[in-house]
């Protein structure tokens, strides 16, 4: 999400935009909804860097980055740890605490 502004900036040039092949412009919308009939488009919109998500993930890497964080840091004690989203009744931190019904997510 973010300011209407920039939004717009960011997405003239990094959004992908899919015509629906047998779909776009094939569905009409008619009377009463509009008032002359009119093709409906069938466009998919990916707009991969202005989703909320994308933010998320490039403060994470600039925080790792600041932190002085390596690849090999954030896993060293079990790949899968970092890796997955673990649910395990008896699964145990890489600092040894015990983990109880706890999601642990990468």
């Amino acid at each position: 999400m973010g300011t209407p502004i920039f939004n717009a900036w960011i997405n003239a040039f990094t959004t992908l935009r899919l015509h629906i092949a047998g779909l776009d412009q094939v569905v009409y919308r008619m009377p009463p909804v509009v008032p002359t009939p009119a093709a409906e488009p069938a466009v998919f919109v990916f707009n991969w860097l202005s989703a909320t998500g994308s933010g998320i993930f490039l403060a994470a890497l600039v925080a790792a980055i600041a932190m002085g964080l390596r690849g090999r840091d954030r896993n060293d004690s079990d790949p899968d740890y970092c890796l997955h989203a673990v649910y395990d009744d008896h699964n145990r931190c890489p600092d040894g605490a015990r983990v109880h019904n706890t999601l642990l997510w990468a």
